[in-house]
Parts: C-alpha cells; sequence; structure tokens
C-alpha cells in the first residue's frame, strides 16, 4: 500500500484538560517517545514538560523510576521548576535517559545551547529531545508485509508564522536552521539517530547519547 501526504504544518494548540481527546498526531508522538526510551533500556528517566502525562504514566506501568519537571503547576508533575534550573534542581549524571518534547521553542533561542549542556550535565547516558519545524513537508510512504512503516519526508520552501506559544523553531529562521541545531547538539552529545515523525513530521526527533568528559 503507497501513501501520499502533503502536510501543511499548523501549530497544534496543546490541552491539558484530562476530558479532552488527545489528537492521533500526539498519540503517534508519544508512541515514539515511549519507543526510544525503552530502546534504552533505562532504570529511571526524567520528562521535561510533562504536558498530559501519556509518557509519564505507561513507563510507569513498565516498572521505570520516573520523574516529572514542568513550569506548569497543572500538569501535577514531580517537581514544578524550569528547564532552565536543572542543575540547580537535579545531581550531575542523575538520569539514564531525559526526554525533552516540544519544550525548549518556547524559550529564547539563545537560551538553547545552556538547556542542552544542563541536560547533558544531569543525564548520564541518552537524552530524547524533539523540536518542532516551521514549514511545509512532502511526505511519501509505504507499508509492505516485510517493509513496514517506510517513510521519506522532504521539507518544501515555506514559511509559516509563529503563535505566540513558540519563540522559534527548526527553520524558522537562519540562526535555528536544521544544521544549527546539529551542530549546537554535537557540542554535547553524540547523535545516535534523528528523523521527523512519519505521518506527522512537523517534528523532529533526535536520540542523543551524552559525550564523555575528557
Amino acid at each position: 500500500m503507497f501513501l501520499f501526504v502533503i502536510s501543511t504544518i499548523v501549530t497544534i494548540a496543546h490541552t491539558y484538560k484530562r476530558d479532552k481527546m488527545i489528537d492521533k498526531n500526539h498519540w503517534m508522538a508519544y508512541w515514539y517517545q515511549i519507543k526510544e526510551i525503552l530502546d534504552c533500556d533505562p532504570r529511571n528517566v526524567l520528562i521535561i514538560g510533562k504536558g498530559e502525562g501519556v509518557v509519564d504514566e505507561y513507563l510507569k506501568s513498565c516498572n521505570i523510576n520516573i520523574k516529572s519537571i514542568d513550569i506548569d503547576p497543572k500538569c501535577n508533575p514531580d517537581i514544578v521548576g524550569d528547564v532552565k534550573d536543572l542543575n540547580k534542581i537535579f545531581k550531575k549524571n542523575k538520569f539514564d535517559v531525559v526526554l525533552c518534547a516540544e519544550v525548549l521553542e518556547h524559550l529564547p533561542f539563545n537560551s538553547f545551547s545552556s538547556c542542552l549542556k544542563q541536560i547533558a550535565s544531569i543525564s548520564q547516558k541518552y537524552a530524547i529531545i524533539t523540536l518542532p519545524f516551521n514549514g511545509m513537508m512532502f511526505s511519501f510512504g509505504f507499508d509492505f508485509p516485510l517493509f513496514h512503516d517506510i517513510w521519506l519526508n522532504i521539507p518544501l520552501i515555506h514559511k509559516k508564522k509563529l503563535n505566540g506559544d513558540h519563540c522559534w523553531e527548526i527553520d524558522s529562521d537562519k540562526n535555528c536552521s536544521l544544521k544549527m541545531i546539529r551542530n549546537l547538539l554535537q557540542s554535547y552529545f553524540k547523535i545516535k539517530n534523528e528523523y521527523w515523525y512519519p505521518r506527522f513530521p512537523y517534528i523532529h526527533l533526535f536520540k542523543l547519547e551524552v559525550k564523555n568528559e575528557g
């Protein structure tokens, strides 16, 4: 079966109200986040930006020790705190994996490198970071019995106006291009894998390994 998709990227407003259904794109995003975390075989995980709590609750059901931090107390995180203050809150090498999904774009881009450094400091092994893309994507995919969920995502030349919640997105301007993002990530991590979410190429996922000091 072949699938052709033109995805015009629009910012999806997050809702933390439990009486509203989570849209299918976000369920897909949670699936990929959970998969990448479980592949790391962690004993403990920090979730930065608890959101609806889907990833948090699923990982707890897998008998993984989970801590969550969010600036919004309405999300009921374990710790109410700012991603810019991670080193003040947590000890060095505290967690096997740190997940930071669609959080850093809410801060000015000049805070990005500092936040990455702190995430690398409190993680002793891995980090999963996801960021939104600014623009339009052409997506092509197919699903055969022996080859499942194969997708090719091609960015197109198109820019959209940032909403009030995002200070920047990947390729929203030349200072936060995908190449620049990769360079900054590689200051503190090895990029083990990266990809756009299949069928929802608004989000780019980076699976990162913390660089050894020295």
